[in-house]
């Protein structure tokens, strides 16, 4: 999962294609016979279908949701910061989400992403 999610995010590649996705589990060193068997396995899509379903019913609509104590969730969309300030930036991010609901959503209005984040 974290190698689609590198691609995604990281690398911004499309990540929606089964070639993709089956290039992501080989460049992780995934046994690719067992992960296509497993990927094309009903009983997998039917679990994931489930979980889908149960996220979908918890207001989750995307990855990364994170689940606080109290029952309130935050999507959170960034880059990776340096390595340096990643606990802290962690620690700020739950500092604000967990608890104050009154939260909608904080974005910085400069698409894709903000000005000067990769410089």
């Amino acid at each position: 999962m974290l190698a689609v999610l590198d691609a995604k995010h990281v690398e911004r590649r499309d990540v929606r294609s089964r070639e993709a996705v089956f290039g992501c589990a080989e460049s992780a060193g995934l046994d690719m016979e067992r992960f296509k068997r497993d990927f094309d396995d009903p009983a997998a899509l039917r679990e994931i279908a489930r979980d889908h379903e149960y996220a979908a019913s918890e207001g989750i609509f995307g990855t990364p949701t994170f689940k606080f104590q109290d029952g309130s969730l935050a999507f959170l969309k960034m880059y990776t910061p340096p390595e340096s300030e990643a606990i802290t930036a962690f620690q700020h991010f739950v500092g604000m989400a967990s608890g104050r609901k009154y939260f909608g959503e904080l974005k910085r209005p400069q698409p894709p992403w903000p000005r000067g984040a990769l410089d």
